[in-house]
């Protein structure tokens, strides 16, 4: 056979064992059978086909291997950019935890031609990633736009009425108007309840509670509002009603019972009165201390002819407990834990940590008399050598070293701006960076709004490798100045020295964005795409870096540098 039709040959059947392979891996990936899919990608060598990365990217992404699903939707996008995939990737950075840079590709997302279901997805995550902003008013106006746009999704109504904390009847009627949207969801009847209490809507609360309980009669916490509520509106036995119910279905009893047992005791509902009591002095012994109102006394007379052995034995215990017994009950209590359930399970498990707590504060008392004794001791030794070092000659003090004369010239003036950051800078440059990052500190202080003293903190922290405090103090840099394309180039080295290569793509990029003449941001960015191994996009910037920085000898030596050790690989 001729070489030519033997090399033709082998090409058509590598061309067939690669579509046999893409094949299988579509079935696999319907099926759900991500770990096959990936199996099967790793054996084709090709990087920049959009159906294999895809196929790997989304298998990862299911796999919950995040970290390595968000570099493979990176590449996926270089080779070709559809807004499902952005979204897709900017919802795997938000559940990743990097809010931030979900945030921005969200918003990137929002000025594109998007459909109307996609659409939704993305003004959903950027209003999720809006809320850990801090910034209250941004997040309604985000969350007002996507009630008003897409009222079939309850993300928008909820998140505002978790913020919008003041009375507004506009409020009531938006809430009205979607509550045929969301009957059945929990959250929003229960947020628009809440809201509805909280600003002394009664009525209208009430009716949300309400359709609470249809949807989840078990939900502990809405019995514990229409309490409250009803209380405020003066309707006594509807309240206690409330409370009992509150009482029965919640796992987290607290002090917050200690009010309506004593109503119920003047109620003449001994029973609910012990047992709302019993539950809030076991979460809290500081009770102990106020008046029961007879609440102990009425439970005396009036004991369930019907109770069983567990609960006369949890009594028994109780009063000990009352009576400052703690060592005794806590020790009782522990034999009789196991036999219990429910609220006197809980009750018990809170006793016995109250009555460990004052053991504890036994401890520690004991602790802190011999601690005294130890410092008395030590201060009398200080004393001693103290007077010892006082008889002895001094020293010549020595002269003043130029950083000395720095920080004394800043230091009498404590509220010049200018003063402390000169004394920054010039501190830097003597190697003194501890004086230095005070300095800064000192003027950032005076100028909240100042970039310089915070951009160099983070230049700073990045030089002496504390790469934690650098990248709080670049994004503090950046919340000052948001498109500031030295604080972006800044980020973006932080990034890349703190092994987060993606991320320094994310902030390189953005500083391109800002400034096209950044050449150190495009060093960065070319250095990130070489770390997470996208060697495309890193001949690129280099090359581009090259072209760009002809006059620049310093930054084109580096460039250089790079590219001729690319060549010879």
């Amino acid at each position: 056979m001729l070489p030519e039709i033997k090399k033709e040959l082998e090409k058509t059947e590598d061309k067939q064992n690669y579509e046999n392979i893409l094949i299988k891996a579509r079935t696999h990936f319907k099926n759900e059978n991500f770990a096959s899919v990936l199996s099967l990608m790793s054996t084709i060598n090709d990087e920049n086909n959009y159906e294999v990365l895809r196929l790997k990217s989304y298998s990862l992404a299911a796999l919950k291997r995040f970290d390595e699903a968000i570099l493979s939707f990176e590449k996926l996008l270089s080779a070709r950019s559809y807004p499902e995939d952005g979204y897709s990737l900017a919802y795997l950075y938000e559940v990743s935890g990097y809010s931030e840079t979900s945030h921005g590709l969200y918003e990137e997302l929002l000025t594109l031609d998007l459909s109307a279901a996609l659409r939704l997805k993305v003004s959903e995550g950027y209003l999720r990633t809006s809320a850990y902003s801090l910034d209250e008013k941004k997040v309604i106006k985000v969350a007002h736009e996507l009630s008003k746009r897409y009222p079939t999704s309850p993300a928008g109504i909820i998140e505002m009425l978790k913020l919008y904390n003041r009375p507004d009847k506009r409020v009531l009627s938006m809430i009205d108007n979607l509550s045929d949207h969301h009957r059945s969801n929990y959250e929003f009847n229960f947020r628009a309840g809440l809201y509805a209490y909280s600003n002394g809507y009664f009525d209208f609360a009430e009716k949300y509670f309400n359709v609470c309980i249809k949807i989840d009669s078990q939900n502990s916490i809405v019995y514990y509002y229409l309490y409250k509520l009803y209380e405020a509106k003066g309707f006594v036995g509807k309240s206690l009603e409330m409370i009992e119910r509150f009482h029965s279905l919640s796992h987290v009893l607290g002090s917050n019972l200690f009010e309506p047992a004593v109503e119920a005791s003047k109620q003449g509902l001994s029973v609910l009165a012990y047992n709302l009591y019993r539950s809030a002095v076991c979460a809290d012994r500081r009770l102990l201390i106020q008046n029961d109102n007879g609440i102990i006394k009425s439970y005396q007379m009036n004991i369930p002819k019907n109770l069983d052995s567990k609960e006369v034995k949890f009594y028994q215990i109780f009063k000990k407990y009352l009576n400052g017994e703690y060592e005794s009950a806590m020790s009782e209590m522990l034999t009789l834990l196991p036999e219990l359930s429910g609220i006197a399970y809980i009750d018990g498990t809170n006793m016995v940590r109250e009555c460990h707590a004052v053991r504890m504060q036994d401890v520690r008392y004991q602790k802190y008399i011999r601690d005294l004794e130890l410092a008395r001791i030590r201060e009398a030794e200080a004393k001693r050598l103290a007077e010892e070092e006082a008889k002895k000659p001094k020293p010549k003090p020595p002269e003043d070293t130029p950083a000395d004369k720095i920080k004394r010239m800043a230091v009498v003036n404590p509220t010049d701006y200018d003063a402390q950051y000169k004394a920054g800078v010039e501190l830097s440059r003597l190697g003194y960076h501890k004086d230095a990052i005070f300095f800064f500190e000192s003027a950032a202080r005076l100028n909240k709004k100042a970039l310089a003293p915070v951009y160099s903190m983070a230049n700073l922290y990045l030089f002496i490798k504390d790469y934690d405090k650098a990248n709080a103090m670049v994004l503090q840099a950046l919340e000052i100045s948001p498109a500031d394309t030295s604080s972006l180039g800044l980020a973006a080295e932080i990034f890349l020295e703190s092994s987060d290569p993606v991320k320094a793509i994310f902030y390189a990029k953005k500083a391109i964005k800002s400034n096209t003449n950044n050449l150190h941001a495009r060093l960065i960015l070319a250095q990130a795409y070489n770390s997470v191994g996208d060697f495309t996009n890193y001949r690129s910037e280099l090359e581009k870096g090259l072209f760009m920085s002809k006059s620049e000898e310093a930054i084109n030596e580096k460039f250089k540098i790079l590219y001729e050790s690319l060549q010879n690989d």
